[in-house]
């Protein structure tokens, strides 16, 4: 998270950095590293990510035992089966 009382800047949330400005909707303050949040976001033409809004999660376990992932599907198991492993929004599930 940017070093700024703003919190303007690039925030990396998982596997992806995005860009935080004025107009983002920061929810669930305070945000610290470690928290779990939801991000929606648009891709620029230029390809980087701008942040439209952040959810942060504060949760007493930092890993909780369920999690929703939405993201591009990048791989999956050959059909037409469903079952291993699956690659989305940069994170592996099974």
């Amino acid at each position: 998270m940017p070093d700024n009382t703003e919190l303007l800047g690039v925030w990396k949330i998982g596997d992806l950095s995005f860009n935080v400005v004025s107009r983002t909707i920061l929810a669930g303050r305070p945000f610290s590293v470690g928290l779990t949040a939801a991000v929606e976001f648009v891709r620029q033409t230029d390809g980087a990510l701008l942040a439209k809004k952040i959810e942060a999660f504060h949760r007493p376990d930092p890993n909780p035992p369920s999690a929703k992932v939405r993201g591009l599907v990048e791989s999956r198991p050959v059909s037409p089966t469903i079952t291993g492993t699956w690659v989305i929004a940069s994170t592996t599930l099974s």
